[in-house]
This record gives structure tokens, sequence and C-alpha cells, in this order.
């Protein structure tokens, strides 16, 4: 849920594409500070779609889509969104995550499982650094990210919590780590799940 504002690297603006974008966030977010009525989505739908009409490669703006799809409910055409980025970019393991996650929440967990089995493939293949002092704040964020999607891809929290413990040994008394790690450990992962896609069964 962010306007995009700067240049992708290497990458030519549209600067078209940007406003639609960035005008269905607008409207997106005054729905969310229930300042608009749901409904609005609509058009907040309309003009994401009508960015990446104009730049198919503006991942931001399928990124929004696919949540401002699944706020209103309409998980098909979200997984639409996933494929269609996937089937441009298979490598693309934030889609295919995310694809995953609507799938297991809709109850197809077998093609869940396919999107997770991929998605951890890749993780194995790109290891943490070493946690300990020397990580850079960006690096932590990274560790923290890495938790959060393991306790999604191995189902449990085995994992995210070696992972946030040699965190928290490193880095005592980070208000960042302490908070993530609290979170992590009362973590109920079906409920988690669920509202990452607002879905309500």
């Amino acid at each position: 849920m962010v306007a995009c504002t700067a240049k992708t690297p290497g990458k030519t603006e549209n600067v078209q594409a940007r406003k639609l974008n960035d005008s269905a966030t607008v409207i997106w977010f005054r729905v969310k500070g229930l300042i608009y009525p749901k409904d609005s989505l609509k058009r907040s739908i309309s003009l994401f779609k009508e960015a990446i009409h104009q730049d198919s490669s503006y991942r931001l703006a399928y990124h929004n889509l696919w949540n401002c799809l699944n706020d209103v409910g309409d998980y098909a055409q979200s997984e639409a969104v996933c494929t269609e980025w996937i089937d441009k970019h298979p490598d693309d393991t934030d889609f295919i995550i995310k694809r995953g996650i609507l799938m297991e929440v809709l109850g197809r967990e077998q093609q869940a499982e396919i999107d997770y089995n991929k998605v951890m493939h890749a993780v194995r293949k790109d290891p943490l650094p070493e946690i300990d002092q020397r990580l850079s704040p960006e690096d932590i964020q990274k560790a923290i990210a890495r938790a959060y999607n393991l306790i999604i891809l191995t189902k449990d929290k085995d994992e995210a919590l070696k992972i946030m413990a040699e965190l928290k040994k490193s880095f005592p008394g980070n208000s960042q780590v302490e908070a993530m790690n609290e979170k992590i450990r009362h973590l109920d992962r079906k409920e988690y799940l669920n509202g990452l896609v607002g879905y309500n069964n």
C-alpha cells in the first residue's frame, strides 16, 4: 500500500502509469481510513489496472492491485493478477508466495504447496548472512522478513524463532527485534494468513 514516487533503477519511468497508481492509492488509503466508502475501491481497482495497461512492467501497481482485489474479496481476480505477473517473472518469489498464501487460505492446499516449495527452494539458495553485531539495519529487516516467511513456508515457528533468538543475542535491547520476537512467539499462523489476504471465513 505505497504510492510510487521514485523511478525504478535502470528503467525509464512511465509518468502516466505512476500518476494512475498514485491516484488509486490515495483513494485506497482514504477507504482504509474510513473517509471514503468501501465501494470507492472499484475506482482504485480500475486505476491500478489502467496503470498496468500503461506499463505492464510496473511491479508496484501489480502489488497494489493484488491487495486491493483482496480487500474487496475478489480472489479469482487476485489470483489472476499474481499468475499474470509470475508468468512474466517466474523467479519473483514475493508474488509466488502471495499466490501460495491465497491458495492455502482458499483451501487449495496442493496448489499452495507447489508455490511454497518453489519459494523454499529459492530461500535455501539464498542463506542469510551470519547474524552478529555487524548486521546492517537492512540485514536485520531481511532476517525478520525471512522469519515470517519461514512460518508461512514450513507451517511452524521453529526456524523463525531460531533466527529471532540469534537477533536478540546479537542486538540486546533492540526495540524492533524485541517487538518482532514477541509478535512471532504469539502469532497464530491461520489468522496471520487470513489477515494478509483479508479473508473472513
